[in-house]
Parts: structure tokens; sequence; C-alpha cells
């Protein structure tokens, strides 16, 4: 052995006797720190993919429901009627319903479940009412509704106002329960630190999550935890529970879901996290004893075999940990020591990069020390073993003397993430963008003031579209949103000019290099002129209009924001939806008054139904040839001194737009079948109008029928009004309807005749008895030509086809005689009488009986 060796072989075996003591007592604070962190990053990934795995599910489960429950509605189908295909992951359906229209309550298989609103201290939930409306829900029967015992905790899947719901248990247990670590617990809570769903624990404790920390932890964490929640971010925290060491750790789902924002959460004991590495540390510690004692024959032999399995031991554990599929090691100064098989295997290409420089593209030798020492993550894109560019992202881990980077393949995520971008930004049916865009582009507008005088907006939306939404379906009323966006874009004055697509039919565009605002207003009218052609969707020929409201920047106030430009431009909308001729508005200052009278309306109109504040009117329907009066029309009035001079179309318009049609609709049947039964021994006949969407409500024509036959009223007694453009719009969907209410007695009467040329191809197929001709072509038969051309053919046409003829808005003794030449002898207008009570309509027919007795 020369000299060299034996001085290596002493100084290494002194070094060795004296690192002995040192690593024995450092040994133990290293591996110690080590475990820690990895049992904290162990614990966190767990959340983390528990929470994605949760969250998935979820998603999938949303869109197949919704997916089920669409595919049953445009078959015609109850979706309650296929439970049994509902099951989600075999779990059943539990139960179905809906959200009341109340707000205030779930309708399940027909029975109200009223939502508790009560105090934190009283149940540990804190219930708000919008709570019950988002996508998902999780709540036992006792926690969210008043009066229930029942301690089950249900998942509520909200599919458009239609709720499913599952028992949470059998849902949640096989995905967020890891089959390595049954001992320890999980959950399910929301921000408030609510809990919503958790493995069974022998405890009271059930309701606020931070209880089953308190009292054996530090209210310092207790706070940190409570204050993460709310800030929606992940956490992990060592802590004590059930007397034992653990470690705490939550991960967010999407906010989307619900306002609650809902996290996954676990506790980890401690010994069971260490439990499978806790022999690494003894298995360690024995072979260091041994290898110490042979290190004299061993020499430098065993340092590298020590050094060896050392950096096998930590690959294995951090591999365990990450579950990563690809990986490579670098030195300290950030060349590439080698690459594991499988990113050999499926990225052959990744060998040509040799340093992290070659990856990062960092020129400069500074930069890679300070991306390898933030232990910063790395992007690359590389070609797989097909030709196919993919993107890897690898994350830093740092060893003994090299950093190892463990990846996987992000492709699918990245490019999901490019398409949620784009649906955040971009409308989902028409591919426009959005509100967020308008905002942004509006407000950088502002912002050029000089620019700005030159610009206008003009926000718009599709008259009658609600009801092409609820008659046709979904799918064509998606169709005639894409359509009216084809055309709008198409007909922009300047390529300068943006289309955009706010919400439902709303649209909107944002005008530059406005001269003078006739340009704004021949704009609008030559683009309601193109759409006067009728468009075919499938079997419906539709004749689409816009109702417009405009704002002209100029005439913005100084300090005007983008939500002002559209508040405006809405309120200018909501003024031209006012009257039935203007297709568009001009916002002016007035307007703001306007839509506070709108408000107060609605709020009234709710207690004007609660309080009967509404009384029904009859006009009389005089027949010359009989000299008598034969029928009345039922017309309502609102009984409040606030709105008098208002028009009856208004409140109506109004009470159609917030969904209390339905009441009101209601009340005019009870007390038009009323009067009905009065005037019976007159033997007149009384016809009522019938609001769209009455008619299109599922069982309305069944209770209508039923409370005629309750009144035991004479057949033809009443006659229903249905107006010409609901009808023409709504044929195949509308057609048995009027077959059963014809069947049942009742007379049937075609409204406002004329207005849409479309309905004379179809009359000789419609149950119908009578026509009425609209009071738009009576009001000009004394000056309008074309009026006096049409209204004899109208006649002509209903008596060719035996139909009755009623001619509305007759004032004056010219019309009249006008009508009777022509051979329409029935009439309704102030030239017999204007609207009148019941009082007054039961005098004036006593006084033409005793006319009539005189002569």
């Amino acid at each position: 052995m020369n000299k060299f060796s034996i001085r290596v072989f002493l100084i290494f075996f002194l070094f060795f006797t004296l690192a002995y003591a040192l690593v024995a007592y450092f040994y133990q604070r290293v591996s110690k720190n080590f475990m820690e962190q990895n049992r904290i990053d162990y614990v966190a990934s767990m959340s983390k993919s528990a929470s994605f795995a949760v969250e998935s599910r979820i998603e999938q489960d949303l869109e197949w429901l919704r997916f089920k429950i669409d595919n049953y509605q445009d078959m015609g189908e109850n979706y309650a009627d296929h439970l049994d295909e509902l099951s989600i992951h075999s779990v059943p359906v539990v139960g179905y319903g809906k959200v009341a229209d109340t707000l205030d309550a779930y309708e399940i298989e027909g029975i109200r479940y009223y939502y508790t609103n009560t105090d934190l201290s009283d149940t540990y939930v804190k219930n708000d009412f919008n709570d019950y409306k988002q996508l998902i829900s999780f709540y036992s029967f006792k926690d969210g509704f008043k009066g229930y015992d029942k301690l089950t905790k249900f998942i509520f899947f909200n599919i458009d106002n239609q709720l499913l719901f599952y028992e949470a248990h059998p849902y949640l247990k096989d995905v967020i329960q890891d089959e390595y670590m049954t001992d320890n617990y999980y959950f399910l809570i929301s921000k408030d630190a609510s809990i919503h769903y958790k493995k069974e624990i022998d405890s009271p404790k059930d309701k606020l999550f931070d209880d089953y920390i308190r009292g054996a932890n530090s209210e310092l964490l207790i706070a940190q935890m409570t204050s993460a929640l709310y800030s929606l971010q992940e956490g992990t925290y060592q802590i004590r529970f059930m007397g034992k060491s653990a470690y705490l750790t939550f991960y967010p789902l999407t906010p989307k879901f619900s306002i609650r924002q809902y996290f996954v959460a676990y506790i980890f004991f401690a010994e069971d996290v260490t439990s499978d590495i806790s022999y690494l540390r003894i298995t360690l510690f024995t072979f260091y004893l041994i290898i110490s004692l042979l290190f004299i024959c061993l020499g430098l032999v065993v340092y590298f075999i020590l050094n060896k399995k050392n950096s096998d031991v930590e690959l294995s554990l951090i591999r365990y940990y990450y579950l990563k599929p690809y990986s490579f090691k670098t030195n300290r100064k950030g060349k590439i020591v080698s690459y594991n098989k499988s990113l050999k295997i499926n990225f052959p290409a990744i060998a040509r990069y040799k340093h992290l420089r070659d990856i990062v593209e960092e020129e400069d030798q500074e930069g890679i020390k300070h991306l390898i020492g933030q232990q910063m993550p790395i992007t690359l894109m590389v070609n797989n073993s097909d030709g196919q560019k993919r993107t890897l992202r690898f994350f830093p881990v740092k060893l003994l003397f090299n950093y190892l980077y463990i990846g996987e393949d992000i492709t699918e995520f990245q490019m999901e993430s490019i398409r949620n971008s784009r649906l955040a930004l971009y409308n989902r049916v028409t591919d426009l963008p959005n509100s967020i865009i308008l905002q942004d582009s509006l407000q950088k507008i502002l912002d050029r003031k000089e620019e700005s005088l030159k610009c206008a907006f003009v926000v718009m939306d599709i008259v009658q579209f609600r009801n092409y939404n609820n008659f046709l379906g979904r799918k064509i009323a998606d169709t005639i949103l894409v359509k009216m966006g084809e055309i709008i874009n198409a007909n922009l004055r300047r390529p300068s000019d943006t289309l955009y697509h706010l919400e439902g039919d709303l649209f909107g565009v944002l005008m530059h290099e406005i001269d003078h605002e006739r340009s704004i207003t021949d704009w609008c009218q030559n683009l309601n002129e193109i759409l006067r052609k009728p468009v075919q969707f499938g079997t419906y020929s539709l004749t689409l209009k816009l109702k417009m409201g405009i704002v002209n920047f100029k005439d913005l106030e100084d300090g005007a924001t983008a939500a002002t430009v559209i508040e405006e431009a809405e309120q200018a909308l909501k003024r031209a939806k006012e009257f039935p001729n203007l297709s568009f508005a001009i916002f002016d200052e007035g307007m703001k008054k306007f839509y506070t009278h709108e408000q107060v309306m609605e709020n009234d109109l709710r207690k004007a139904i609660e309080n009967r504040e509404f009384v029904m009117f009859l006009q009389p329907q005089y027949d010359n040839s009989l000299n008598r009066i034969v029928a009345f029309e039922a017309l309502i009035r609102w009984d409040n001194p606030k709105y008098r001079l208002s028009s009856p179309a208004h409140f109506i318009e109004v009470a159609e737009q917030n969904n209390l049609i339905i009441e009101i609709g209601r009340i005019v049947t009870e007390e038009t079948f009323k009067m009905a039964k009065i005037l019976e021994p007159y033997k007149v006949r009384i016809s009522m109008n019938l609001s769209p969407i009455q008619l299109m409500q599922a069982g309305f024509v069944k209770e209508f029928v039923e409370a005629f036959k309750e009144m035991e009223l004479p057949e033809g007694s009443i006659a229903i009004e249905i107006t010409e453009n609901f009808l023409m719009t709504n044929l195949e969907n509308i057609i048995d309807k009027m077959y059963i209410l014809k069947n049942n007695g009742f007379s049937l009467h075609l409204d406002d005749f004329g207005t849409g040329y479309s309905s004379m191809l179809y009359l000789k197929d419609l149950p119908i008895d009578t026509i009425k001709i609209d009071r738009e072509f009576i009001r000009y038969l004394n000056t309008d030509k074309y009026s006096r051309a049409i209204v004899p053919k109208l006649i002509s046409l209903a008596k060719s086809l035996d139909l009755g003829v009623i001619a509305e808005g007759v004032e004056n003794e010219k019309q009249n005689q006008f009508l009777i030449k022509n051979g329409c002898n029935v009439i309704q207008g102030h030239l017999i009488s204007k609207a009148i009570p019941l009082d007054q309509a039961i005098r004036l027919l006593d006084e033409r009986f005793t006319l009539e007795k005189k002569n």
C-alpha cells in the first residue's frame, strides 16, 4: 500500500470517526426535516388530486345530465319518466324537482321544501336563497329545509332550475377516499368552513370544520386556516387531531359550481403518512453502522456505494410522492446528466437537449443559476415518438448534489385552458365577442376623449325571442341567434364597427367614425328593412324584428364609464319596447325616470295580485243585422290611482317579463267566468284574451276547462281570442290545444287578423269560428285606399270559409256603413261604447231590450 493510499486511508478513517459523531447528531435533524417536507408535499398532492377528480366528475355529470334532459325535452318527453336512466356511477336518483318560482323553496316531486335562513349560532349553517340556485349544492334535509330531521347528505344538481339529487356518500366515496389511506378522514367544506360532506366521525360536532381542530390547536392556526379558506387558497397545516399528530390539507374546487366555493379537505395522521417510509430511516441508519465498521477495508468504494444508495432512496421517495411519468437529472450548473427510460422512449427527440439553456433559452449563465436556485418550473415543446408536438412541464426537486426535474405531458390541459379562456370572452352559441370584451373596448374608447365623440353604441334584442325559445325549443332559438348575428355582421356600416353578443338575445354594435346622428338611425331602419324578409328555420318561416336602444357618445356626461354606456343603451331599448311601432330609441336623461317607473311597477304588480286590485271591464260587440248587442270583450283594468292613466298593454308586458302573468291570468279567468254567469239570461257571449305564456303552460288547458265546467256555463258562452302573430309562430304546438278548447264548448276567435299574411294559408286547417279585423285597417277606412281595398277582401275570405267577422276599433258611422255594405255586421268600438264596468253593461243591455220591445 503506497503512502498516498495510507494517507488517504488514515485521513478518511479519522474523518469518518469525527464525522460519525457529527452525522449521528445532524442525521436526526436533516432526516426529520426531509421527511416532514415530503409528508407535507405528499398530503398536499393527495388533496389536489382528489379535488381535480371530484371537480372532473361533477363537471362531466352536469354535462351528461344536461344532455339527457335536453334530449328528453327535444323528444317531447318528461325526464322524470326516465329516472332509472339517470343514475350516475351506479348511484340512483333519489328525487327530482325544480327551484320554486318564489325562490324560497325547492319543489321536489310536487312537494315544496322551504329553505332555512337561520343564524350561524342556531344551526351552524348560514343559508342564502341564492345558494339554492347554484349548479351544485350539498345538504341534508335537516340542514337545508324547514321542519325536516333527515340527516342523509345529498348532492343536488341544478340543470336550468330542474333538480336531480343523489346520496352524497356513494357518489363521492370512491373518488374522494384514497384506497391506500382508508383510515384517514376526508371532508367537503365551503369557504365559510361549513361541512357539506364528511367521512363518518363519532363526534357531536358536525357543522363547522374548524370545530374539529379547535381546542388542541392554537387560535392563530385556526385563523390562518379560515383566512385561507375565505381567500379561496389551498392550504396544508400540521395539527393535533384526536390526540395525535396529523396533517390538515385542503384544495378548492372551481367556483362556477357554487357561490359557497367548495374545498376537498383531508386529515392524515402523521403515523399513517410515514408508515410506508419510516423503515427507510432505520434501514439507512443500520446500514450506516455496518458500512462504518467495514470502512477501513472498503475505503472510498464504500463511500461511493453509500452515495449511490442514498441517491437511489431519495429518487424512489420522490417518484413515490409525485407520481409523474417523466424525469431528468441535472447538476448544479444546469448540465443534463440523465433522462429516465419513459421520457427517452416516448420523446426520443429530447436527447438533443444537453443543458437547461437549450430548453429555456437562457443565454446568460447567471440566468440559469437563478432558475436553478429558485427551483422554478420549466416548460418545453418537443415531438413525441409519433412526430406530434407535445408540451411537457417539469418541476425541480433538489437532491444532495443534483436536481431532479419531474414532469408530465400537459398538452391536453393546455388546450383545454385555451378553450376555456375563449369561452370566457366569446359567446358559446354565436362565437361573437361578449360583454367582457365590449366593456374593455368601450373603456379604451372613453379614455380617448376626442375619438369617443365620433362613436355610438347600439344595443338590440329580438322581438318575441322568449316565445321562440319557449315554444320552438332551444335548438331553433340558438339557430335564430346565429342567423341574427350573421345578418347584423354582414350589414355593419364600416369594417371598424364591431358586433357583440352580450347575453341571451341581446346584441350590441359599437360604431366608429359617426359624422351625424342620422347615420345611426338610418342604419337601424335599414337593418329592420332587411329583416322583413322571412327566414326559414326548419319547418318554421319566421319574420324577425329588432328593437334597438342607441347611445351617442357625444351626449355622454363627463366621467361616463363602460357600464354607464351599456346601462343607458338598455334604458333606451326599454323605451323602444314600450311602443309597438317604435323600432329604436335614442337615450336621453328623461329615460332614467322611466326606468325607475318600471321597477316600481313590478313591485306594485306583486302587491296588486295579492290585494286583488284588478277589475274587468266589458266592451260591447254590436250586430247591425239584429240591431242588438250580441257579445262583450272582457278587458282588464288596474284599479290603482297611480296607474289609472297607464295602458293595460304596459303593465301586461311588465307582468309577462317578470313571470307574473300566470297569476293575473287566473284572476282574469275567474272574474270573466263570474260575469258570464251573471249575463247568462241575456244570451250574450263574452270573449277573453289569453296570454301566449298562459296557453303554452303545462296543464293550463285542463285547469281552464275544469273552471269553465265548475261554473256550469253553456257551450258557446265564452270565446277565446288568440292573436294571429302568436298563432303563426307556434302553429304546431298550439293547434292541438285549440281543438281541445273547441271540443269543450269554447268559441275561438283569431284576433288582429290581417297583420300576418302567412295565417291565410292555414285558415282552413284552424278550428276557429270568427276572425277579428285589426283596428289599424278600420282606423284609416275613410282616408286610406289600401285599407278600403284590404278590408272587403278579408271579409270575403272569411265568409268563403264560413267564418264570422268582427271589426274592431269602429269609431264613426261612416266606417260602420262601409262595413255593413261589404258584409260585416258585427262591430266593436267607441261608436257603440267604450269598455264599461259590469253594472253599466247590464244597464246597457236592459236599455236595448226595452227599446226592442217598444219597436
